[in-house]
């Protein structure tokens, strides 16, 4: 099974970034450094944000018959895997920062981070959405 190179490219974006918060999720966790638990979250809502692009540049690809069923399916897999990964890191992290605060549990930290509140928060997305953006490809851009 073979996948098309704008699907190896993008896989390549993926894995740096779930590489990413996955070495931030561990060196938080040892050290017990709420900096980079911090940081863990706006990057994890990164790694959902490609896996969905890649799932819908998939699916054309799939229709344009530029990919088979095959290659298709160990790809879904593949990015079901890195988000649960990255969702893991995201649980660690949030119980982490969660114990700064007594009535804060991780769920609702979470939320308030993604309700646009948190400055350093929405910089940090912004860092990552940028570092990790995912180019088109000349299999990707409309015909004609």
């Amino acid at each position: 099974i073979h996948f098309s190179e704008a699907a190896k490219n993008e896989l390549g974006v993926l894995n740096e970034a779930v590489g990413e918060v996955f070495d931030i999720t561990i060196a938080a966790f040892t050290h017990g450094d709420l900096d980079e638990a911090m940081r863990v979250e706006p990057l994890e809502e990164t790694v959902d944000t490609i896996c969905d692009t890649l799932r819908q540049r998939h699916i054309q690809r799939l229709k344009s018959g530029m990919c088979n069923i095959e290659a298709g399916i160990i790809l879904l897999g593949v990015l079901t895997n890195y988000e649960r990964i990255s969702d893991h890191c995201s649980n660690i992290a949030a119980r982490l920062l969660s114990e700064l605060d007594d009535e804060m549990d991780p769920h609702t930290l979470r939320r308030s981070q993604h309700a646009g509140d948190m400055p350093r928060y929405n910089a940090l997305a912004q860092h990552y959405r940028e570092k990790y953006r995912i180019p088109v490809s000349e299999e990707d851009r409309p015909a004609g």
